[in-house]
Protein backbone atom coordinates (compact mmCIF):
# COMPACT_ATOMS: atom_id res chain seq x y z
CA UNK A 1 0.00 0.00 0.00
CA UNK A 2 1.27 3.50 -0.87
CA UNK A 3 1.58 5.84 2.04
CA UNK A 4 3.18 8.71 0.10
CA UNK A 5 0.86 11.32 -1.33
CA UNK A 6 1.50 12.26 -4.96
CA UNK A 7 2.84 15.62 -3.81
CA UNK A 8 5.30 13.93 -1.45
CA UNK A 9 6.42 11.61 -4.24
CA UNK A 10 6.88 14.58 -6.59
CA UNK A 11 8.94 16.34 -3.93
CA UNK A 12 11.24 13.28 -3.87
CA UNK A 13 11.36 13.20 -7.68
CA UNK A 14 12.39 16.82 -8.23
CA UNK A 15 16.00 16.64 -6.96
CA UNK A 16 16.60 13.28 -8.66
CA UNK A 17 15.68 14.76 -12.06
CA UNK A 18 18.60 17.17 -11.94
CA UNK A 19 19.37 20.82 -11.45
CA UNK A 20 16.51 23.26 -11.82
CA UNK A 21 13.62 20.90 -11.05
CA UNK A 22 11.17 21.73 -8.27
CA UNK A 23 7.73 20.68 -7.11
CA UNK A 24 4.81 23.12 -7.18
CA UNK A 25 2.69 23.96 -4.14
CA UNK A 26 0.23 21.40 -2.80
CA UNK A 27 -2.48 24.05 -2.48
CA UNK A 28 -4.14 25.97 -5.29
CA UNK A 29 -4.65 29.75 -5.40
CA UNK A 30 -7.81 29.43 -3.32
CA UNK A 31 -6.01 27.49 -0.62
CA UNK A 32 -7.56 24.11 -1.44
CA UNK A 33 -5.27 21.12 -0.88
CA UNK A 34 -4.82 18.75 -3.82
CA UNK A 35 -1.58 16.96 -2.97
CA UNK A 36 -3.08 13.53 -2.27
CA UNK A 37 -3.70 12.76 -5.92
CA UNK A 38 -1.92 15.37 -8.05
CA UNK A 39 1.22 17.49 -8.20
CA UNK A 40 3.20 19.64 -10.63
CA UNK A 41 6.88 19.47 -11.44
CA UNK A 42 8.64 22.49 -12.94
CA UNK A 43 12.00 22.28 -14.66
CA UNK A 44 14.52 24.16 -16.80
CA UNK A 45 13.36 26.00 -19.93
CA UNK A 46 9.79 26.32 -18.63
CA UNK A 47 9.25 22.55 -18.51
CA UNK A 48 6.08 21.52 -16.70
CA UNK A 49 4.97 17.98 -15.91
CA UNK A 50 1.86 16.92 -14.05
CA UNK A 51 1.82 13.85 -11.83
CA UNK A 52 -1.50 12.36 -10.82
CA UNK A 53 -3.35 9.16 -10.04
CA UNK A 54 -6.88 8.20 -10.94
CA UNK A 55 -9.04 7.65 -7.90
CA UNK A 56 -12.23 6.16 -9.32
CA UNK A 57 -10.94 2.57 -9.51
CA UNK A 58 -8.57 0.79 -7.16
CA UNK A 59 -6.04 -0.65 -9.68
CA UNK A 60 -5.43 2.78 -11.20
CA UNK A 61 -4.45 4.18 -7.82
CA UNK A 62 -1.24 2.17 -8.02
CA UNK A 63 -0.15 3.85 -11.29
CA UNK A 64 1.38 7.31 -11.43
CA UNK A 65 0.52 9.19 -14.63
CA UNK A 66 3.16 11.69 -15.76
CA UNK A 67 2.08 14.14 -18.46
CA UNK A 68 4.15 16.82 -20.20
CA UNK A 69 2.55 20.24 -20.62
CA UNK A 70 3.29 23.07 -23.03
CA UNK A 71 4.52 26.31 -21.43
CA UNK A 72 1.91 29.04 -21.80
CA UNK A 73 4.12 31.11 -24.12
CA UNK A 74 4.51 28.15 -26.50
CA UNK A 75 0.97 26.76 -26.42
CA UNK A 76 0.01 28.25 -29.79
CA UNK A 77 3.06 26.69 -31.46
CA UNK A 78 3.02 23.29 -29.78
CA UNK A 79 1.67 20.10 -31.33
CA UNK A 80 -0.25 19.00 -28.25
CA UNK A 81 -0.65 15.49 -29.64
CA UNK A 82 3.13 15.09 -29.50
CA UNK A 83 3.45 15.92 -25.81
CA UNK A 84 4.37 12.62 -24.13
CA UNK A 85 2.66 10.85 -21.28
CA UNK A 86 3.87 7.79 -19.41
CA UNK A 87 2.64 5.73 -16.47
CA UNK A 88 4.80 4.09 -13.84
CA UNK A 89 4.25 2.09 -10.72
CA UNK A 90 3.53 4.42 -7.85
CA UNK A 91 5.43 2.14 -5.49
CA UNK A 92 8.74 2.54 -7.31
CA UNK A 93 11.51 4.48 -5.58
CA UNK A 94 11.76 8.07 -6.77
CA UNK A 95 15.16 7.49 -8.40
CA UNK A 96 13.73 4.72 -10.59
CA UNK A 97 10.73 6.85 -11.59
CA UNK A 98 13.14 9.65 -12.46
CA UNK A 99 15.13 7.19 -14.60
CA UNK A 100 11.93 6.23 -16.44
CA UNK A 101 11.19 9.90 -17.04
CA UNK A 102 14.70 10.60 -18.33
CA UNK A 103 14.42 7.68 -20.73
CA UNK A 104 10.79 7.64 -21.82
CA UNK A 105 9.36 11.13 -21.33
CA UNK A 106 11.89 13.96 -21.24
CA UNK A 107 13.68 13.35 -24.60
CA UNK A 108 10.42 13.53 -26.58
CA UNK A 109 9.28 16.46 -24.47
CA UNK A 110 12.46 18.46 -25.11
CA UNK A 111 12.24 17.66 -28.81
CA UNK A 112 8.70 19.04 -29.09
CA UNK A 113 9.52 22.13 -27.00
CA UNK A 114 12.50 22.89 -29.26
CA UNK A 115 10.28 22.45 -32.33
CA UNK A 116 7.66 24.75 -30.78
CA UNK A 117 10.29 27.42 -30.12
CA UNK A 118 11.44 27.18 -33.74
CA UNK A 119 7.86 27.51 -34.97
CA UNK A 120 7.37 30.48 -32.65
CA UNK A 121 10.47 32.21 -34.01
CA UNK A 122 9.35 31.59 -37.60
CA UNK A 123 5.92 33.00 -36.77
CA UNK A 124 7.51 36.09 -35.24
CA UNK A 125 9.66 36.61 -38.33
CA UNK A 126 6.55 36.33 -40.52
CA UNK A 127 4.78 38.90 -38.36
CA UNK A 128 7.69 41.33 -38.70
CA UNK A 129 7.70 40.88 -42.49
CA UNK A 130 3.93 41.36 -42.65
CA UNK A 131 4.11 44.51 -40.55
CA UNK A 132 6.71 45.91 -42.95
CA UNK A 133 4.40 45.29 -45.94
CA UNK A 134 1.48 46.87 -44.08
CA UNK A 135 3.60 49.94 -43.34
CA UNK A 136 4.49 50.27 -47.03
CA UNK A 137 0.83 49.94 -48.04
CA UNK A 138 -0.18 52.63 -45.56
CA UNK A 139 2.39 54.97 -47.07
CA UNK A 140 1.49 54.18 -50.70
CA UNK A 141 -2.32 54.25 -50.38
CA UNK A 142 -2.62 57.00 -47.73
CA UNK A 143 -4.71 54.48 -45.80
CA UNK A 144 -7.73 55.78 -43.92
CA UNK A 145 -8.02 52.77 -41.61
CA UNK A 146 -5.47 50.22 -40.46
CA UNK A 147 -6.14 47.02 -38.54
CA UNK A 148 -2.60 46.04 -37.65
CA UNK A 149 -3.62 42.89 -35.75
CA UNK A 150 -5.68 41.62 -38.70
CA UNK A 151 -3.21 42.79 -41.33
CA UNK A 152 -5.84 44.96 -43.07
CA UNK A 153 -5.25 48.29 -44.78
CA UNK A 154 -8.36 50.16 -45.95
CA UNK A 155 -7.99 52.98 -48.45
CA UNK A 156 -10.06 55.43 -50.43
CA UNK A 157 -13.12 57.49 -49.60
CA UNK A 158 -16.43 58.66 -51.09
CA UNK A 159 -14.72 60.97 -53.59
CA UNK A 160 -12.00 58.52 -54.67
CA UNK A 161 -12.18 56.47 -57.87
CA UNK A 162 -10.93 53.36 -56.07
CA UNK A 163 -11.71 52.18 -52.57
CA UNK A 164 -11.12 48.87 -50.85
CA UNK A 165 -8.70 47.02 -48.63
CA UNK A 166 -5.67 44.77 -48.59
CA UNK A 167 -5.69 41.85 -46.16
CA UNK A 168 -2.33 40.24 -45.49
CA UNK A 169 -1.99 37.02 -43.50
CA UNK A 170 1.76 36.57 -43.91
CA UNK A 171 4.15 38.42 -46.18
CA UNK A 172 5.08 35.26 -48.10
CA UNK A 173 1.44 34.40 -48.91
CA UNK A 174 0.58 37.60 -50.73
CA UNK A 175 -2.62 39.48 -50.00
CA UNK A 176 -6.36 39.32 -50.49
CA UNK A 177 -7.57 42.51 -52.17
CA UNK A 178 -11.10 43.88 -52.36
CA UNK A 179 -11.70 46.82 -54.72
CA UNK A 180 -14.57 49.02 -55.77
CA UNK A 181 -13.76 51.35 -58.64
CA UNK A 182 -15.57 54.06 -60.56
CA UNK A 183 -17.04 53.05 -63.94
CA UNK A 184 -14.36 54.88 -65.91
CA UNK A 185 -11.63 53.10 -63.92
CA UNK A 186 -12.73 49.53 -64.68
CA UNK A 187 -10.88 49.12 -67.98
CA UNK A 188 -7.70 50.91 -66.82
CA UNK A 189 -7.67 48.61 -63.80
CA UNK A 190 -8.12 45.53 -66.01
CA UNK A 191 -5.21 46.66 -68.22
CA UNK A 192 -3.05 47.23 -65.15
CA UNK A 193 -3.85 43.74 -63.87
CA UNK A 194 -3.01 42.22 -67.25
CA UNK A 195 0.29 44.08 -67.30
CA UNK A 196 1.01 42.84 -63.78
CA UNK A 197 0.35 39.22 -64.78
CA UNK A 198 2.55 39.38 -67.88
CA UNK A 199 5.44 41.40 -66.43
CA UNK A 200 8.67 39.85 -65.18
CA UNK A 201 8.55 39.83 -61.35
CA UNK A 202 10.89 42.31 -59.74
CA UNK A 203 12.98 41.38 -56.69
CA UNK A 204 11.28 42.36 -53.46
CA UNK A 205 12.57 45.62 -52.09
CA UNK A 206 14.41 45.42 -48.78
CA UNK A 207 12.90 47.76 -46.23
CA UNK A 208 15.55 49.43 -44.12
CA UNK A 209 14.89 50.84 -40.67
Amino acid sequence: MNTRTVHELAAELAPTLGKGWRVGPAHDADGAYHGDHTARLYGPDDAEISAHVETWRAPARQRLILTAWAPFALTAHTDLARLPQITVSRSKPARLIAHDMQRRLLPAYREELNAARTRGQEHQAQQVARDAVVADLVEITHARLVDAAGGEVHFGGPDDRATGFFRITTADQGARVSLRVAPDAVLPLARALHALNTATPEPAAVRTP
